[in-house]
C-alpha cells in the first residue's frame, strides 16, 4: 500500500514541475532554517560550559517582593557583603557580560568588547584568560 502512494505521488510530481520545484524548494528551506535555528540554541543556550563542572553553577539575582527591578544585578557593597558571609558556596564571583565598545589605540579605532567580573572569576571558573593577566585582588 505504502509503494503504491509513493508511485502516486512521483507520477504527480512529475506531471508538474512547477509544483515539484515549489515542494522541493521549500522543503530545502524549511530544513534549513530548521538546522541553522538549532545551530544557534544548542551552541548557546544547550551545550554546558567549557569549565570543570558546569552543573554546579548558580546565577543569583536580586528581585524586589512587588516585581519592580524584574532580575536587577547586584551592587558592588552587595556582592562584597555576599562574599564576607557566604558559606554555601565553594566561591563567589560576580560578572557581566558587558558590552561593545568603541576604542581607539595609537591612533586607530576598534571595536571591541568590554566586560567586568570580580578578581575571583577565574579562580571560581577554574580556567584561565586566553589573552592578558590574571586578575589579583587587592
Amino acid at each position: 500500500m505504502l509503494l503504491h502512494d509513493f508511485r502516486f505521488a512521483f507520477r504527480v510530481l512529475g506531471k508538474n514541475p512547477g509544483l515539484t520545484a515549489v515542494v522541493l524548494l521549500s522543503l530545502a528551506l524549511g530544513i534549513g532554517a530548521n538546522t541553522a535555528i538549532f545551530s544557534l540554541l544548542n551552541a548557546l543556550l544547550l551545550r554546558l560550559l567549557p569549565v570543570p563542572h558546569p552543573e554546579q553553577l548558580v546565577a543569583l539575582h536580586t528581585t524586589i517582593a512587588d516585581n519592580v527591578n524584574n532580575d536587577e544585578d547586584f551592587t558592588w557593597p552587595m556582592f562584597d557583603e555576599l562574599s564576607r558571609r557566604q558559606d554555601l558556596f565553594s566561591d563567589i564571583f560576580s560578572w557581566d557580560g558587558g558590552s561593545v565598545e568603541n576604542f581607539e589605540v595609537e591612533g586607530a579605532h576598534y571595536a571591541g568588547g568590554l566586560g567586568t567580573a570580580s578578581a575571583t572569576y577565574y579562580q571560581a571558573m577554574q580556567t584561565t584568560p586566553l589573552l592578558g593577566p590574571v586578575y589579583r585582588s587587592i
